[in-house]
């Protein structure tokens, strides 16, 4: 079963007979509560940022009815079509969009581009933890940005990392958290379904 850690590989297993479990109205409500508290609060961002994360988890919440707490959902990622594609052809075609950060000939880092019905995302995004803060991570979104034509680029993240980001990029102000009605059709579906299985979730566009 796909997880929050491994959601991105739902492009390269077949998953469709898979059901979600939903946290619920409530749940999911108290959770994003906390998230708009703890910006306000500890001052993550400007107003501004605050003021679009509230807008975009409104839309969330709101994009179609919650289903109740316990309630499994099948196949709610779209992966039926999926299943009809060579796994192996799809996996030669992904791995061209990979950047891998080597030191001594090690991986201490890596990230890629993700194509989904229509969008692309920036995905897998990671740096192993005795090198983070060194800018490893930054430097693989510049060349991943550099390897696409394609604009905008997207990014799931939990609130957290908004911070990092609007620091990597507060020059161009190139990063924003953006109303959810402006999002691509498919990933408003996505974003939905993150949070009611695994919590607050939102998405950032890279232009």
């Amino acid at each position: 079963m796909l997880t929050k850690d491994n959601l991105d590989q739902r492009r390269l297993v077949a998953v469709s007979s898979e059901h979600y479990p939903s946290m619920g109205e409530k749940w999911i409500k108290e959770a994003w509560d906390k998230v708009l508290n703890k910006f306000q609060t500890h001052h993550l961002g400007n107003g501004e940022v605050l003021k679009q994360l509230s807008k975009q988890a409104k839309g969330i919440l709101s994009f179609k009815p919650i289903p109740a707490k316990g309630t499994h959902i099948k196949d709610p990622f779209n992966m039926r079509p999926v299943e009809v594609v060579s796994i192996h052809a799809l996996a030669r075609e992904q791995i061209k969009n990979i950047i891998v950060a080597k030191r001594e000939n090690k991986i201490i880092g890596m990230g890629r581009l993700l194509e989904v019905e229509g969008s692309v995302e920036i995905v897998s995004l990671l740096t192993k933890r005795e090198w983070r803060g060194n800018g490893i991570a930054s430097k693989i979104i510049d060349e991943l940005l550099v390897r696409s034509f394609v604009r905008p680029i997207y990014s799931f993240q939990v609130p957290e990392m908004i911070p990092f980001y609007l620091k990597r990029y507060r020059k161009r102000g190139d990063v924003k958290v953006i109303p959810f009605s402006r999002l691509p059709t498919a990933l408003q579906r996505d974003l939905f379904y993150m949070n009611i299985f695994w919590g607050p979730y939102t998405i950032l566009r890279i232009d």
